[in-house]
């Protein structure tokens, strides 16, 4: 249903080649909610059927890249600007708009409860977040 203050959200991928750009397809739609602007989403193994997408509420969403349905939603302390999942899939790493990043388990869409889970990275909002095996590598503002 288009009326009354709603549309669709889309995330799509497209092919970019020296010379031109072209849609290859879409990942999911999804309903949209005046209010629930996407700011940013994760990026997806190979292997896996979720990605993560935040929204402006700020709210952050587990999906199924197949269906396009919401598999989880929870509340977050602040705007997600960044969402990553590491190369296990065991967890995900979010950097927030106030420079916090945090690690949170894919099965619930919560903060991990075990261990050090949040860290404040930078001074003010995460440009860049990035991971390997054991390391997680941030970009943001600072001071010396």
């Amino acid at each position: 249903h288009r009326g009354m203050g709603q549309g669709w959200g889309e995330c799509l991928v497209f092919k970019v080649s020296h010379s031109s750009v072209s849609r290859v397809t879409c990942f999911f739609t999804f309903i949209y909610r005046p209010g629930s602007q996407i700011t940013t989403f994760s990026n997806k193994a190979s292997n896996a059927s979720t990605i993560a997408v935040s929204t402006a509420s700020p709210e952050l969403i587990l999906v199924n890249t197949q269906t396009g349905t919401a598999l989880r939603r929870s509340q977050v302390p602040s705007i997600l600007t960044h969402l990553h999942f590491t190369a296990s899939q065991t967890y995900f790493v979010s950097g927030d708009a106030d420079g916090w990043i945090r690690l949170h388990d894919p099965r619930d869409a919560t903060t991990r409860s075990y261990g050090s889970n949040t860290v404040k990275a930078h001074l003010s909002g995460i440009q860049g977040v990035e991971t390997t095996s054991t390391l997680l590598y941030t970009i943001g503002l600072g001071i010396r």
